[in-house]
Parts: structure tokens; C-alpha cells; sequence
């Protein structure tokens, strides 16, 4: 998964032109679910909306991330980003 978040964040900057600002906050929004992952122990080949939902929950409860923040982190922002993901790099995410 590493190589997939490290290639996503290289095109975000590289070939999308996000800002700094934006390319650091998705690298550490991309950091945390791969934290999450490998302590819950999930294949992210395999990764569902359930799993997602779950995430969101563990934002808020375990990082106690504000309603603020995790609206900012919805599910769609998360689908979105790893469809991208998948779709740019086929890392199946």
C-alpha cells in the first residue's frame, strides 16, 4: 500500500499541481488509513463501504478528530481519494 500512497501523492502534486497544503493533508489523511489497516489487520486489496464506515468511526473515537474535521475526512473524500487510487495506479484499493 505504501507504494500506491507514495505514487498517488507524487501525481497529486506532480501532474494534478495541488498545493502543498493540499498534498500534505492528503498524505496524512492516506498515512492514518494505512495506520488503520494494518492495525486492524485488513487487506487493502479487499477494502469495502463497511470498512470505510468503520474508519470514520475510528477517526472519531480512537484519533477523537472534531465533527469539523471528520467532515472534512467523509466517506466519499476516502472513496474518492482510493478510487483514484486504484484507478490511476491499479493498486486494487
Amino acid at each position: 500500500m505504501r507504494e500506491c500512497i507514495d505514487n498517488y501523492i507524487n501525481y497529486i502534486s506532480t501532474i494534478r499541481n495541488y498545493s502543498d497544503y493540499t498534498e500534505k493533508n492528503y498524505q496524512i489523511d492516506l498515512d492514518n488509513y494505512e495506520d488503520y489497516i494494518k492495525k486492524h489487520r485488513l487487506n487493502y486489496k479487499t477494502i469495502n463501504y463497511d470498512n470505510i464506515i468503520k474508519y470514520n468511526k475510528y477517526l472519531k473515537e480512537e484519533l477523537k478528530l472534531s465533527a469539523s474535521s471528520l467532515y472534512k475526512k467523509s466517506e466519499c473524500f476516502t472513496i474518492s481519494a482510493l478510487s483514484l487510487i486504484n484507478k490511476v495506479f491499479n493498486c486494487s484499493l
